[in-house]
């Protein structure tokens, strides 16, 4: 085999590698969105705030205008909910307007973070490569890239350009190392920092690096520039986020608790143990033979297991991939360390890509891994797609979050309980009702119904579509429980009480992957009796899951619009349960009440 083809055969397979890591956790992220598995938070808004581009309204939306939920962060607080500014500060989005001028799409979306984060594998490489001059050990740091959780919850996660800022922040680190002329340095890190304002922290702690020439060789106008202008870029998003969100930032309440019950005990909640768990399977062990490569990866590790959200503690969904590329550069320069000891370097080197085949098995979301959810389009999310699809574009929209991914294409849409000035609220009262309950939404709907002004125009399989027509009479919401979710005969024999006939712990379809692993769905069959049930029937359900505790569970949509004392006697009734933690769910058990 001749010398030149020999020595690319490594990069060749890294490429193949890294596409066919694109192509498989693009197609699971595309095919979650179809499903109904994406939200408002953040693919909806950033689909918006896109589209919002075309028409000349820039970093605009309007998903948060109204909102009267009650989630972590108090949007009623925020002066200016109506622009992401008052969030994040993402001009990176503005390179994606062209493409949305082109036809650009939420699938378009999503596709794209798959492919550009799987582009990281390449840097990857070649940092791994050069620094232990072996291109084996550099295969070895691509698959340690793409076999961590970290990017595959991210990809997973809707859309987040904080995903996208990690192969840039490879890139930066690789032409550091190989001291590439500065305007290429500069180029990646302003592309980087460009991402979100949570990722200048690291380009600055990477020029310190830089200045003082430890773990990469010393450059130290260019790592001035990268320190002073990542400091100054840190300061800059603070005070746009300031201007539009008001005194306080939107995301300060994650803190609030911090010094309260110490530092040590929010360090040692099961939560962050697991997450420091995945941290050294994946690469962390062999980083902390070089503990300085991990400098860049402080501010956002420390902001991970300091807050009070259990995605950030557990460093979930897009949480950590400003963590996952000094991971890397740290385990290549760990095992660059141990380089004069062959035997140690190359057991390590394997060692490392099997811990790292551990991290993926315990923690991953990809095939054979822990946390694998592919999702399945239903009747039912194709039906929603086509509804949401059917709405005029110029036509103001209030939907629930599952929805508002696919209405994202217009000016004006509210995420639901909100309503404003909407002609059209659609409802998919089976998805998830995050962030507000399955109650509250029912109690909304009710309540708009009836003040009249609405029409129904669709109610089926969960789906309720009304439109807004002037001087429309008021509507009762009770008998639209039995279209939303009809019962069926029963050819069994009668019964005097109500009997639970089959149940079933099902997958949810829409691949939702939570803190604790996959969702299901308690899928459970009831014969009604043959009288009918007494007025105030309930129906709850009692759930052991393990180490999570105990749970009653009563806030079930399908019993919030058709209750119990509404079912027809002598039927069978379909009663599922949302939410449930799949892999912790050890005995359940209903009570009738």
């Amino acid at each position: 085999m001749p010398e030149a083809i020999r020595r690319a055969l490594p990069l060749v397979g890294v490429s193949a590698a890294a596409l066919s890591w694109a192509v498989l956790f693009g197609w699971l992220a595309v095919n979650r969105h179809l499903a109904g598995g994406s939200h408002a938070e953040d693919l909806g808004w950033t689909d918006q705030v896109l589209n919002n581009f075309v028409r000349g309204q820039f970093f605009r939306m309007s998903i948060y205008q109204g909102a009267v939920w009650n989630t972590e962060l108090d949007i009623q607080a925020i002066h200016r909910p109506d622009s992401l500014l008052a969030f994040h500060v993402e001009p990176m989005l503005l390179l994606l307007a062209p493409l949305y001028a082109l036809g650009g799409s939420v699938t378009f979306l999503v596709a794209l973070q798959a492919l550009g984060f799987a582009a990281g594998a390449i840097p990857a490489y070649r940092i791994g490569s050069r620094l232990t001059r072996s291109r084996s050990v550099g295969v070895a740091l691509a698959l340690v890239y793409l076999l961590s959780p970290f990017g595959q919850w991210a990809v997973l996660s809707d859309f987040h350009t904080s995903t996208l800022a990690a192969p840039l922040l490879l890139l930066t680190a690789d032409f550091l190392l190989v001291a590439a002329p500065a305007w290429r340095t500069l180029c990646a890190a302003v592309l980087a920092a460009s991402a979100r304002e949570d990722v200048a922290p690291a380009v600055a702690l990477l020029g310190l690096m830089a200045v003082l020439g430890i773990a990469v060789p010393r450059q130290r106008a260019l790592g001035v520039s990268m320190l002073l202008g990542g400091l100054a870029w840190t300061g800059v998003c603070a005070l746009i986020i300031h201007a539009y969100a008001g005194a306080t930032s939107p995301f300060a309440v994650r803190y609030g608790g911090v010094g309260e019950p110490g530092l040590v005990a929010l360090l040692t909640r099961p939560i962050v143990l697991e997450y420091v768990k995945t941290l050294l399977l994946g690469g962390g062990w062999v980083a902390l033979l070089a503990p300085f490569a991990l400098l860049p990866a402080l501010p956002s590790l420390l902001l991970n297991v300091l807050s009070s959200s259990d995605w950030m503690a557990s460093g979930k969904a897009h949480y950590s991939t400003l963590v996952l590329p000094f991971l890397v550069v740290g385990a290549a320069m760990g095992l660059s360390r141990l380089a004069s000891r062959r035997t140690l370097f190359y057991g390590a080197s394997a060692a490392l890509v099997a811990t790292s085949g551990a991290a993926y098995l315990t923690a991953g979301a990809g095939p054979f891994a822990a946390n694998f959810a592919p999702a399945t389009v239903t009747q039912h999310a194709v039906r929603a797609a086509a509804v949401a699809d059917s709405l005029p574009l110029d036509a103001a929209v209030s939907a629930t979050s599952s929805l508002v991914p696919h209405l994202t294409r217009r000016a004006r849409v509210y995420e639901f309980p909100a309503v404003r000035d909407a002609d059209y609220i659609f409802l998919d009262v089976k998805a998830s009702p995050a962030p507000t309950s399955a109650g509250d939404v029912f109690l909304r709907a009710q309540a708009l119904l009836a003040e009249g002004g609405w029409n129904v125009d669709l109610a089926e399989d969960g789906l309720l579509l009304l439109h807004h027509v002037d001087g429309a009479p008021p509507t009762d919401a009770a008998p639209l429980g039995a279209t939303l979710f009809p019962a069926s005969g029963s050819n069994a024999s009668p019964s005097s009480a109500l009997t639970l006939v089959d149940a079933q712990l099902l997958s949810s379809t829409d691949g939702t992957i939570d803190v604790d692993g996959p969702r299901g769905i308690l899928h459970t069959t009831w014969r009604t009796p043959e009288v009918p049930l007494p007025p105030g029937s309930r129906l709850h359900f009692g759930l052991d899951l393990g180490t999570l505790g105990s749970r009653d569970v009563w806030d079930v949509a399908s019993l919030w619009w058709n209750p119990p004392e509404a079912w027809p006697p002598d039927s069978t009734i379909t009663i599922d349960v949302p939410d449930i933690p799949a892999y912790r769910l050890r005995s359940w058990q209903a009570t009738p009440r």
